[in-house]
């Protein structure tokens, strides 16, 4: 049974979930969050998303007590104004990928705890987080997360048992857009 007392954190994605169809946050939800921060709720937002791609969506971040960002990768404060990391993609991996799979790539994204750089294909939106880059040297901070999009949907499946076999000390999973149906691998 539900007892109020035995919960101290509400965790909660943001795409889907608390942003509208827009990507932004909604005033009426932002005026729950707040009433349930004055219950003693811990706040916490869990997301595949950068920390300047969350402060894009929610400009005032500091009501939440912690963003959990990159899948889980960086754990930031925005109390504290600061955060914690918890691995990073090796660049010697990253060069491997590049090397091993550009040829069967549309797209390789690659996010750090601030930016997200586009690898192979042209950004859709014009934000200052969000990189165009022609080559991985362009990159000069630890890379949390890669987005990895195949060229062909039907070989997905074979590419993400490659990538299980190949980066075996990398977590690997499937991800799939709402609207379009379009999938994509995540490391």
């Amino acid at each position: 049974m539900f007892q109020k007392e035995n919960y101290k954190m509400i965790v909660t994605d943001l795409d889907g979930t608390l942003l509208d169809k827009d990507g932004k946050i909604s005033p009426y939800t932002i005026d729950i969050l707040k009433k349930v921060k004055e219950q003693s709720y811990y706040l916490t937002i869990a997301t595949g998303r950068s920390l300047y791609s969350v402060q894009n969506a929610i400009p005032d971040v500091s009501f939440f007590d912690y963003l959990l960002l990159n899948n889980g990768v960086y754990c930031y404060s925005p109390k504290k104004e600061q955060g914690t990391y918890f691995g990073f993609i090796k660049q010697e991996e990253i060069e491997d990928l590049i090397a091993s799979f550009d040829q069967d790539s549309s797209e390789i994204d690659f996010c750090s705890a601030y930016n997200y750089y586009i690898y192979k294909a042209t950004p859709k939106r014009k934000l200052d987080f969000i990189k165009g880059i022609k080559n991985i040297s362009e990159i000069k901070e630890k890379i949390t997360k890669i987005n990895f999009f195949p060229k062909d949907q039907t070989e997905l499946l074979n590419l993400y048992q490659e990538f299980k076999t190949k980066y075996q000390n990398l977590d690997i999973m499937v991800m799939q857009e709402s609207n379009t149906k379009e999938q994509w691998l995540v490391l």
